[in-house]
């Protein structure tokens, strides 16, 4: 062998024990580049993860939020809804009591006509009491009660209204003594009150 091919081996030889020296730092490097990578994207995904969080609880909160608005939103309307209907029907029951009040003065004329006939004209008497009771029922059918207090009832300031005090010694003090005028109520709201002498004992 002459010295040029021995000289040619020798550098193939160092060329192999060169590279087979280099491959565990080869590896190590390749490793290490394959970490930080893995870290790199684990550090992404980790972020992303965060950001999507962060995105679904403002949309919770946001969504709470609206939530909330349409529940005050639903209960105002609620409360708009049943003041209007507390006020229409207030409305039309004091338009009930005006009519009943218009009306009040001829069915005490009525009255008056039907006690007069009675004792001079039974026929006209009968037709005279059959149109009162017809207002009767009129008033009924609204609600409306008749105040008329018997002789001895005690006497209540809601619903009569006392225009002389008369002794009587066979009834109760501060009782019903006679009823002049009948009263009127449509349910507890009282349209006229009973017109009445009072009884006193005089004592």
């Amino acid at each position: 062998m002459t010295n040029k091919e021995k000289h040619s081996d020798t550098d193939k030889a160092a060329e192999v024990d060169t590279s087979a020296a280099a491959t565990p730092q080869s590896k190590e490097a390749s490793q290490e580049k394959a970490a930080s990578s893995g870290g790199r994207k684990a550090k992404t995904s980790k972020v992303k993860a965060t950001a999507h969080d962060d995105q679904l609880n403002a949309a919770v909160e946001e969504a709470q939020v609206w939530k909330e608005k349409a529940m005050r939103a639903q209960a105002e309307f609620d409360n708009t809804r049943k003041r209007l209907e507390a006020q229409q029907v207030d409305a039309l029951r004091r338009a009930s009591e005006r009519v009943i009040a218009g009306l009040l003065p001829i069915v005490d004329d009525l009255e008056r006509a039907a006690i007069h006939s009675h004792e001079t004209d039974n026929e006209l008497a009968s037709g005279l009491d059959a149109i009162d009771a017809k207002f009767e029922a009129l008033f009924a059918n609204e609600g409306v009660t008749i105040i008329s207090p018997h002789p001895g009832e005690a006497f209540d300031h809601g619903l009569h209204q006392a225009v002389q005090m008369v002794e009587r010694s066979d009834l109760p003090d501060q009782s019903i003594a006679e009823v002049l005028q009948k009263g009127y109520a449509m349910g507890t709201r009282v349209i006229r009150p009973a017109v009445v002498l009072v009884a006193t004992t005089g004592k």
